[in-house]
């Protein structure tokens, strides 16, 4: 919920709004993302995941961000593989946090929004 009192939920197809007055509206169209961030400036994260195929059986993503005015921009390019070093978990100073995954034992990472 940003500071204004609208909802932002995913359905995997669509990042969808509703807003104070119970009207449902795309927030953020085609994007395949699980997660969401709003900051205390009412930006709206996520990430776009998509599968290449069978043929190379890959994955790629990229992470977008919309602005209260209604621009979304990606905060990172497109890139191959699933997202590792960037996170929607953040404290109040917007500090990241992720599992590194890597490792068979999986350890907390931390990091800064760039």
């Amino acid at each position: 919920m940003n500071t204004k009192g609208n909802v932002f939920y995913t359905d995997l197809k669509h990042v969808w709004k509703i807003d104070t007055g119970g009207n449902r509206t795309k927030a953020v169209s085609n994007v395949h993302t699980h997660e969401l961030h709003i900051d205390d400036k009412d930006n709206l994260y996520g990430e776009h995941l998509w599968y290449e195929g069978e043929a190379s059986n890959t994955w790629g993503h990229y992470v977008w961000k919309k602005t209260p005015d209604g621009k979304v921009e990606k905060v990172i390019p497109d890139k191959d593989g699933f997202l590792t070093n960037y996170s929607f978990v953040r404290n109040n100073d917007e500090q990241m946090f992720w599992a590194n995954r890597e490792e068979k034992c999986q350890h907390l990472m931390t990091g800064t929004k760039t």
